[in-house]
């Protein structure tokens, strides 16, 4: 996996909601969390490979986050969740990104 979410309740307390990214450069289970964005030829749009491409995974995180209120978990009809449903999905873009935040550019999939 390059990220997972999920959520837990205290007992008789606030459910808690929590998300982890860990190193994109190299997913546990062996899949390359960033075979996507790399194959820019011009480089990823700031440069640094993993932190780049962990940019999108949390993008894709914490859209299911938000969708999944109260363990009412959201699912389409093919069995996935919104991120799931255009994972590496990234639109219509030019050069190495497809949005700006601040003064930075990013590949963020669309969702």
């Amino acid at each position: 996996f390059c990220g997972y979410h999920g959520a837990f309740r205290i007992t008789n307390g606030p459910i808690i909601k929590f998300m982890v990214i860990g190193d994109p450069s190299y997913a546990s289970n062996g899949y390359q969390c960033e075979e996507i964005i790399s194959t820019d030829p011009g480089g990823t749009a700031n440069n640094n490979l993993g932190a780049d491409s962990m940019v999108s995974v949390y993008a894709h995180e914490i859209a299911e986050t938000i969708t999944n209120y109260n363990f009412a978990w959201y699912f389409n009809s093919n069995g996935n969740e919104n991120g799931d449903a255009c994972f590496w999905d990234f639109g219509a873009y030019t050069g190495n990104s497809n949005m700006v935040a601040g003064t930075k550019r990013f590949l963020v999939q669309q969702m």
